[in-house]
This record gives structure tokens, C-alpha cells and sequence, in this order.
């Protein structure tokens, strides 16, 4: 099912579900085609966790999607522009504070530092932006990661990330 056919087509852009946008005058193909796979390999997976569709916003070089279940969320998000290059997406699973979602760097750690902590690998960072045939075997390597590194965030269990948070924290301080 194209998830964004069923909630935001050209004619009912101006009237989109929750907050779910997309300019037309500016959004790039890329983006478009990065954002829908990513929201056919990821939201059945993550509404099994409880997870819901909270936010889908796409851009001429960005696209964001987030994902809440109580007070964490789920923050999937791709840059390609040029001043950002190289193009990358990755993940960020966050708790907020407040009674509603808000955002904000310090309430989250990115899957690769999940990935690192687990692995105990120095070297890992955000994916390189796929485009046409790679989007979907990327997307379902990441997927496989967040099961794998992300599992007990997903099931609930913040220690994990608790403490790759908490590792974080002390790098930006030192």
C-alpha cells in the first residue's frame, strides 16, 4: 500500500491527516520515493511495539517521520542537501519529558550509538542516502538493525538506552 497515495495526494494536500505534509512546489522525487518505502518497511514493525504514526513531513532535501508509544519516540529522518553532504538518513529513539512530544537533541541517541555500545565498535555513524533500487535493501538492513539494536527500546525497556544516552551526555560535555 503506497502510504502516501492514501493520505496525501495532490488533491487533498492542502487538507492533510494529523501532521502529515508535503509541498509539492518543492519536494523531490527522491524524497517522495525514500519516505513512502520508508513508511512500508517501518510502520508495520513498529505499530507491532505499539508505535504509532505521529508525524510525516517531507522537503526539497529532507524527510522526517516520527513514531510515539507513551512518552519515546522513534525519529526517522534523511538529508541530501548540498551543504549537509554527504547525503545520510538514520534513526533516533528518544524519550521526552513533557505530557506531549517535543524534540530535542539531549532526549535522544542515534541506532548507531545502540549499534556501537553492543558491538563495541568505535567507528559507526548515520547511513549513506539511498536512491532508486537501493532504497529498499537499505531501509531493510536498517530495519534489521533497529531489531536487533533497538529491540528492548521498542519493547519498552529504556536501560540500553539509558545508557547510551548517559554516554552521550558525557561526550558533549567533555
Amino acid at each position: 500500500m503506497n502510504i502516501l497515495k492514501k493520505y496525501l495526494s495532490r488533491s487533498n494536500a492542502s487538507n492533510p491527516i494529523s501532521e502529515k505534509k508535503i509541498n509539492y512546489e518543492v519536494t523531490s522525487q527522491e524524497q517522495v520515493d525514500f519516505a513512502n518505502e520508508a513508511i512500508e518497511i517501518f510502520n508495520p514493525v513498529l505499530r507491532q511495539f505499539g508505535f504509532n504514526l505521529l508525524k510525516l513531513e517531507i522537503t526539497e532535501y529532507g524527510t522526517s517521520i516520527i513514531w510515539i508509544k507513551d512518552k519515546c519516540y522513534i525519529d526517522f529522518s534523511g538529508n541530501t542537501h548540498p551543504h549537509d553532504a554527504p547525503a545520510y538518513y538514520g534513526i533516533a529513539l528518544g524519550e521526552f519529558k513533557e505530557e506531549y512530544f517535543h524534540y530535542a537533541d539531549v532526549d535522544c541517541v542515534g541506532l548507531w550509538r545502540l549499534k556501537a555500545i553492543q558491538e563495541n565498535i568505535d567507528n559507526v555513524n548515520d547511513t549513506p542516502f539511498p536512491y532508486g533500487a537501493d532504497i529498499q535493501p537499505s531501509l531493510l538492513q536498517t530495519r534489521e538493525e533497529l531489531l536487533k539494536y533497538g529491540k528492548s527500546f521498542l519493547q519498552g525497556d529504556l536501560t540500553d538506552f539509558y545508557i547510551a544516552r548517559k554516554q552521550e551526555w558525557k561526550q558533549l560535555s567533555e
